[in-house]
């Protein structure tokens, strides 16, 4: 039993030593270092580690000393760079009207005139206008092709543009000259009409949004784009050089001078002559029966042209046949924008005078009378030239209605 105690006592005593001895020879023990700041990695593995690693430990012999930093420190933000605002961009909207304004107009009236040319199967004058209709609608495509418009016309520049290629194709098949049949020539004049109106719906869609982006009412204001086509078809006819379109033949005898030839039978001398040519919205005449006065005026569109003719028996050949006929009404036509035109029947009097019959005459004898002809309105004496048929000797001689040309 005592030796039981003895070894209990003798147990603890050890103990006591050693654990005095352990504490004397230890180190201090250093205050744990409070965390300021974790980085972004730091935190992340936190998160995902056990709740141990958001502490920092300390061990001694068995002893934790735990100290929690319990403020998350937030990550440092990049500060954002300003950004700088981007210039304001200048549309070419101003020269895109001013080119539609200038050259749609320009471009219209030479297709008017090349309509006129294939009309009046003048080839010179189509192959020289069609030329510069295909020059101005390139250069014109080019040109707005180049400009950057904005969103607001954005539509009616692709709509111009396609006209455009469309005038130029039909240009080029223009240069070719004219087309050998009517047919032809009508569907080429149906053509160029077909893509004169759609350059005209184009420039009409432009002048609209033009005025409507200047915050006019359709009703109020002034439209910066106008698209008249009489006004147009107008400046066609008043700049169109009527010699040029319709050229008069080169060998005409002026207005005046007599031309000398002989009857068939070549006994006798004749000499017919114009004297003067006039244009007229109408004429009266009496009616022989009635008495009554007879007004008649020309139908819408047209005019009246008469030429008065004088035919002098100027001498006998053989001394034998003295008597000649003058040519008969149908031996005379009038040409002039490329029609031709037949003498009207009219009584043998009326306000312009004594008309022109068929005549015998005698040995220095001569007759006067006036031809009167239904032309388009707006033809000019200068435009016309007249002819007579005098049979496969003579042929048909030709005079111009003017004293000079």
């Amino acid at each position: 039993m005592d030796d039981k105690y003895l070894n209990i006592i003798i147990l603890i005593i050890g103990i006591a030593f050693i654990s005095a001895l352990i504490l004397a020879t230890s180190p201090e023990v250093e205050p744990v270092e409070e965390i300021d700041s974790l980085n972004s990695d730091q935190i992340d593995g936190m998160y995902n580690d056990t709740p141990l690693a958001f502490a920092t430990l300390n061990h001694y012999f068995g002893t934790t000393v735990i100290q929690l930093n319990q403020t998350r420190p937030v990550p440092e933000l990049n500060n954002p760079k300003t950004e700088e605002p981007e210039p304001e961009v200048e549309y070419d909207d101003a020269l895109f009207l001013e080119i539609v304004k200038d050259r749609g107009e320009s471009i219209s009236v030479i297709a008017l005139l090349c309509t006129e040319a294939v009309k009046g199967g003048n080839r010179q004058l189509l192959v020289e206008q069609s030329t510069k209709l295909r020059s101005l609608s390139q250069e014109t495509w080019d040109d707005v092709e180049a400009l950057e418009v904005s969103k607001h016309l954005s539509a009616e520049k692709r709509s111009f543009q396609q006209a455009m290629v469309r005038m130029i194709a039909t240009a080029s098949l223009l240069t070719r000259g004219l087309p050998g049949s009517d047919g032809e020539r009508q569907k080429m004049v149906v053509d160029i009409q077909g893509v004169t109106d759609q350059l005209t719906n184009a420039r009409l869609d432009i002048s609209k949004k033009a005025f409507k982006m200047q915050g006019n009412h359709p009703a109020t204001g002034v439209y910066q784009i106008r698209v008249d086509r009489t006004e147009e078809l107008n400046r066609a006819n008043g700049g169109l050089d009527y010699s040029q379109l319709y050229p008069l033949p080169d060998d005409l005898i002026p207005m005046g001078w007599g031309f000398k030839y002989m009857d068939s039978r070549k006994s006798n001398d004749i000499t017919i002559s114009p004297r003067y040519a006039r244009i007229h919205s109408s004429y009266w005449y009496e009616d022989e029966g009635t008495g009554n006065t007879i007004h008649v005026h020309a139908p819408e569109g047209t005019s009246f042209l008469s030429v008065h003719f004088r035919i002098t028996h100027s001498g006998n050949r053989d001394g034998r046949s003295y008597t000649i006929q003058t040519p008969s009404l149908s031996s005379f036509t009038l040409h002039g924008v490329g029609e031709e035109f037949t003498p009207l029947k009219t009584p043998t009097y009326t306000s312009l005078g004594e008309m022109y019959t068929q005549k015998t005459l005698n040995r220095n004898e001569l007759s006067e009378g006036t031809i009167l002809f239904e032309v388009p309105f707006g033809m000019r004496t200068a435009d016309a030239y007249i002819t007579v048929n005098l049979g496969s000797v003579y042929g048909k001689p030709g005079w111009a209605l003017v004293n000079s040309r």
